[in-house]
């Protein structure tokens, strides 16, 4: 059934299955619970309804698919993201096998699921897990098997035209990956005087992308461009810098991914000059638009807008290494020694997927202290995962029924502004639920307006 060369993977993919299984079940977070509540609801809202970024379109049409067949439990909210992860991880090992080496394969497999910001998104049910999928497949197809023949039915066949699309329906940043490989895909046809597929791959390109953005244009025809605007993660380029190492890095990880980089870049050059090229390409469109970005609107993006670099920077990474074991007499074992390192490494940071957070508090204060007929009342970013706790029941609907109202102050909206959602003007009580901070309010029957 499966190939004996494939059993290293198989045993990595069921390795990780193991270790961050059980992660699946961890608390709800804003985003996971906002994306559920508000957009998988059914497929057209999940594909056409763009009011905020939170909703990454593809992921929440799948979010959709498997909480419709096996319920709404984290489980299955998160399953879409987890399948992606392991078919990365399952995608890079096999463009690193057949690009460098069996072992650059291995490597790469176990090293992608190590990088702290992947290590997140493995258990996070957000888009960004596909995200790297997707780039993964564009550039294998681009990059690694179209260099010796852009004729190949595979492309010929308007898949190029369907990858294009498909990457705008993942992330809308994904055009920081599809401009710059495009340039490098036209440069290669030009250089080969292929002008006929050049304009037809041009064609496809500018086509897909108009299609993909389509798919956004109910959140800008509603609330315009501003609304988006302000809600960039970093205020400069050098934060965002620092806080791609911060995610992308550990002390464990750094001196691996810098000697087997330099190694990495070496050895491609040599051996695989174009892929190198096409990844400085990439990296460096993302840098000089990070700062026109910044000129632009004070403002640049989330390190995790940029995940789908890390990829390619592990690939290169596993090249150098498996470059440098060949010249040790027992390269196999070596090889599996530092598999073991970075198996290692997960092992000692995946325990944080699992630590208590302020929403574990929370949810522990209202389970000893609310009563029957209590409603709940929150802001953001309390507010969708209380909502998704507590889904079954009456306490996120505020009616005729309700005899006390439990505001919950938040990081960002303070007791008085979360009161003023009320329609009217209650004499509050002031209580300290475990750690929680929380303010007991009567209810009115003039009330009846659902919980925001």
């Amino acid at each position: 059934m499966f190939k004996r060369s494939n059993y290293g993977l198989i045993a990595i993919l069921i390795v990780i299955t193991v270790i961050y299984g059980p992660y699946l079940s961890r608390q709800v977070t804003y985003d996971e619970a906002y994306t559920f509540l508000n957009y998988a609801s059914s497929p057209l809202t999940a594909l056409l309804l763009y009011t905020t970024p939170n909703n990454h379109l593809l992921h929440s049409l799948f979010v959709w698919l498997t909480t419709s067949l096996v319920g709404d439990s984290l489980f299955a909210i998160r399953l879409p993201a987890f399948f992606a992860s392991l078919l990365s991880i399952a995608y890079i090992y096999r463009i690193g096998r057949r690009v460098f080496s069996r072992n650059a394969g291995l490597i790469a497999a176990v090293m992608l699921a190590a990088v702290p910001m992947v290590m997140d998104h493995l258990v996070k049910a957000r888009g960004y897990s596909l995200s790297i999928l997707v780039a993964l497949l564009f550039f294998d197809l681009i990059v690694c098997r179209m260099h010796h023949s852009f004729r190949s039915p595979l492309l010929r066949r308007y898949h190029f035209l369907a990858l294009i699309v498909l990457l705008m329906i993942v992330l809308p940043t994904m055009l920081l990956l599809t401009i710059p490989v495009c340039l490098w895909l036209m440069r290669q046809l030009f250089k080969r005087r292929e002008y006929n597929l050049m304009r037809e791959y041009f064609a496809q390109f500018v086509f897909g992308t108009v299609i993909g953005v389509m798919f956004y244009t109910s959140g800008f025809l509603v609330d315009g461009l501003n609304k988006f605007t302000d809600q960039f993660g970093f205020d400069d380029v050098g934060a965002l810098a620092g806080g791609l190492i911060d995610r992308t890095t550990t002390p464990l990880l750094w001196p691996i991914l810098a000697i087997g980089l330099v190694s990495g870049i070496g050895y491609a050059w040599l051996h695989q000059r174009d892929f190198v090229k096409v990844i400085g390409i990439v990296v460096g469109t993302a840098v000089v638009l990070a700062f026109v970005q910044q000129w632009l609107t004070g403002g640049v993006l989330f390190p995790r807008n940029y995940i789908y670099l890390v990829p390619f920077i592990v690939l290169l990474v596993a090249a150098g290494w498996s470059a440098l074991f060949m010249r040790l007499p027992y390269n196999n074992i070596t090889t599996l020694v530092l598999v073991a390192v970075l198996l290692a490494g997960i092992l000692d940071r995946v325990p944080a997927l699992g630590q208590k957070t302020p929403i574990d508090e929370i949810e522990t204060a209202i389970n000893q202290n609310i009563q029957a007929n209590d409603a709940l009342l929150t802001q953001c970013c309390l507010d969708a995962p209380l909502q998704y706790i507590y889904r079954e029941t009456s306490f996120t609907t505020i009616d005729e029924t309700t005899q006390r109202i439990i505001v919950i102050p938040t990081r960002y909206f303070s007791f008085e502004q979360i009161k003023a959602e009320l329609e009217h003007d209650p004499i509050c009580t002031p209580e300290q639920w475990i750690e929680v901070e929380i303010h007991i309010c009567p209810a009115t029957t003039a009330t009846a307006a659902p919980v925001p």
